[in-house]
Order: C-alpha cells, then sequence, then structure tokens
C-alpha cells in the first residue's frame, strides 16, 4: 500500500476524526428532530442551519477534546489544545455568533420599515394632486427612484447564536459522543 493511501485509512479509521463527525452529525440530527417537535411539522432544512438547540459547534469541538482527553490523558499537551479550542469555540458560538445573529435580524427588521414607509410614501405621492407641472416632473422622478432604491435592497441571510442553553447541551452531546467514541475504539 502506497503512502497516500495509508494517510488514507488512518483518517477514516481515526477516533478523532470520528469524533468530530458524529458529534456534529448527532447534533445536527437532534436539532431536526427537536425543532420538528417544536414546529409540529418535519424541520429537514435545520439539518444545514446554525443555530438551535443543541449546539452543533460545541457538540463537535467537545467530543473531539473528550476523546483526545481519554486517549492522551487530560494532563497531557494535546489535551489542554483540544481544550482551549473547544473552549474558543463555544465561547463565540455562544457570544459572537448570537450577536452577529441578533444584529442580522435587527437589520432584517429595518429593511422591512424602510420597504414599508418606502410604499406608503409612494401611495402617498400617487394619491397627491400636483398642479404644478415641474413639481409633478419632480415627483414623477422622485417616485421612480423610490422604487429602484427600495428594490435593490434585499433581506440578508444572517447566521443564528446560540444561547447558553444551547452551547451547554451541545457540550453535553459532546461528552456524551466522544466517551462511547473512545469505549468503542479501545
Amino acid at each position: 500500500m502506497s503512502e497516500s493511501s495509508d494517510g488514507v485509512v488512518a483518517l477514516i479509521t481515526s477516533q478523532y476524526m470520528w469524533a468530530g463527525v458524529l458529534g456534529y452529525l448527532v447534533a445536527q440530527v437532534a436539532k431536526t428532530i427537536i425543532s420538528s417537535l417544536h414546529g409540529k411539522r418535519l424541520m429537514l432544512k435545520e439539518t444545514l442551519t446554525s443555530g438551535g438547540m443543541p449546539s452543533t459547534h460545541s457538540a463537535t469541538v467537545v467530543a473531539l477534546a473528550m476523546v483526545v482527553g481519554l486517549k492522551n490523558g487530560f494532563g497531557s499537551a494535546i489535551f489542554a489544545v483540544a481544550f482551549f479550542f473547544a473552549l474558543i469555540v463555544c465561547y463565540d458560538a455562544l457570544k459572537v455568533r448570537r450577536a452577529v445573529g441578533e444584529q442580522g435580524a435587527a437589520i432584517n427588521r429595518l429593511i422591512q420599515i424602510v420597504k414599508r414607509d418606502a410604499r406608503l410614501t409612494q401611495i402617498y405621492l400617487e394619491n397627491t394632486e400636483v398642479t404644478d407641472k415641474g413639481v409633478a416632473e419632480r415627483t414623477t422622478t422622485a417616485q421612480e427612484k423610490l422604487t429602484k432604491q427600495t428594490n435593490k435592497i434585499s433581506q440578508p441571510y444572517f447566521a443564528r447564536g446560540h444561547t447558553p442553553l444551547q452551547v451547554f447541551v451541545g457540550a453535553l452531546v459532546g461528552v456524551a459522543v466522544g466517551a462511547i467514541v473512545a469505549w468503542i475504539a479501545q
């Protein structure tokens, strides 16, 4: 067997890789089930979205850190790296991504208000009788510009962040998945 195929086999059979992959998959499937039960219909789109219960970010990195700790020792240098990596990812999921998600939602609300107000202005201008020809031409031009500008504004996609509970439950999923993977790999 060649070196490259040895590397592929090692990658595929790595308990560290499996811990991360399974942590991710278990959390995404759980998120889909929880969202479906909450929404009272199958929510398959949840398997591809960020945010929600449980945190996939937390589950993935904590599963990896758990396997590293169980296999290499919780006092090892590599566990310290995995541990702090997990802390940073969990912090990011909780603080940074959550703030970005809240800001994205606020921006979307502002866009909706701007579009609504522009439409109201347009209706007002259409229903206002203008007798001066110059004013009428400027009003028509203003209406056209307003319509063009508001049509250009689109609702941006924004990633949802996580609540503390979602990050905590994701971490618990990661601990469980990591422990199971390490136990199976014995």
